[in-house]
């Protein structure tokens, strides 16, 4: 790979992932001859080839091309589980701003991010929508309650009202009343209520 090139120079003077393999090239050479990863994959390198030559997560970027989730999920088959085993952490996962589109293509739900980390704090940063979290990754109400343990002002942080809850996430009415999410009725109008009463007797 002596003087780089680009990855169709490579392969017209017989350049394969294998022979490239073999004569010891890194995934820090490809990164300073700017190689991103639709060229790796031209060149045939698979997942587990890129983890032999030494990719790590912090070189997963937008800017140099190495972060593009729809080469990484449909060409490559890369999962969130896949990335893990590069040391990719939800702080990197943040870091990229995913789409909810993004994170699907990558086979990513709910359940996955649980698994690599998710916490109130990131649920909020990903800033997605009730109806994207339900469509897309599989958000459930057990995920809210058991494993984000979400209270009161967590659902107003998310913009998130008792109609939506109830629609997408099938809280019940008793439920959303009970973490002080329901309707109260006036207090004026109890007493004004009791006043009648007391006066009809």
């Amino acid at each position: 790979m002596t003087g780089g090139g680009n990855a169709e120079d490579l392969k017209k003077r017989g350049y394969s992932s294998e022979k490239l393999r073999t004569e010891g090239v890194t995934m820090a050479n490809f990164l300073y001859y700017s190689f991103g990863i639709r060229d790796l994959v031209y060149l045939g390198f698979s997942w587990d080839h890129l983890i032999e030559i030494g990719l790590r997560a912090n070189e997963m970027r937008r800017e140099n091309n190495m972060f593009i989730p729809e080469v990484l999920g449909l060409q490559l088959g890369v999962t969130i589980p896949a990335l893990q085993r590069i040391g990719f952490t939800m702080d990197h996962l943040l870091g990229l701003k995913c789409t909810v589109n993004e994170l699907y293509v990558l086979g990513c739900r709910a359940d996955t991010l649980f698994k690599l980390g998710m916490t109130v704090e990131a649920f909020h940063q990903l800033e997605f929508t009730l109806p994207e979290w339900r469509q897309y990754l599989e958000l459930t109400k057990a995920h809210v309650i058991e494993e984000l343990h979400f209270q009161k002002d967590d659902f107003r942080a998310m913009n998130w009202g008792m109609l939506e809850l109830e629609k997408s996430l099938k809280f019940t009415s008793k439920e959303l009343s009970e973490m002080g999410m329901g309707m109260k009725m006036p207090t004026t109008f109890v007493f004004s209520r009791k006043a009648a009463s007391g006066k009809m007797m």
